[in-house]
């Protein structure tokens, strides 16, 4: 199930990540999300963090979001990788907690063409 909520936050960032840069008619403006993941998983809340690394593939100027979540109190941890363009910047000081009422991701698309991204609204 930790997979899964991992799998389901970057399939989520990732989605609003795309509906930015390809929308050539938005040239600035920002999106929000909560993520439909349940606050709790066995009684324990859960931590997540990303942080962008640039892709190792020579040829490739995408980047990869790295999503580790961690179960409150255990040792259980997953990551989730998603691809995202070289345009994309990641907010990696802010912890997503899943109780919280600020549970989801933010972009915000400028006119430079740069999408930040983080957790949070």
């Amino acid at each position: 199930m930790l997979q899964d909520i991992a799998s389901n936050m970057g399939s989520t960032i990732q989605q609003m990540y795309f509906a930015l840069d390809h929308n050539t008619t938005i040239p600035a403006g920002a999106t929000t999300d909560q993520f439909e993941l349940p606050p709790y998983l066995d009684g324990y809340f859960y931590t997540a963090n990303a942080e962008l690394q640039p892709s190792t593939a020579a040829t490739n100027p995408s980047q990869v979001l790295q999503i580790t979540v961690r179960l409150a109190t255990t040792s259980l941890e997953v990551t989730s990788q998603v691809l995202l363009g070289s345009n994309a910047q990641w907010d990696s000081a802010i912890t997503f907690m899943s109780n919280s009422t600020m549970a989801g991701a933010y972009a915000d698309k400028f006119g430079n063409g740069t999408i930040s991204m983080g957790f949070g609204e």
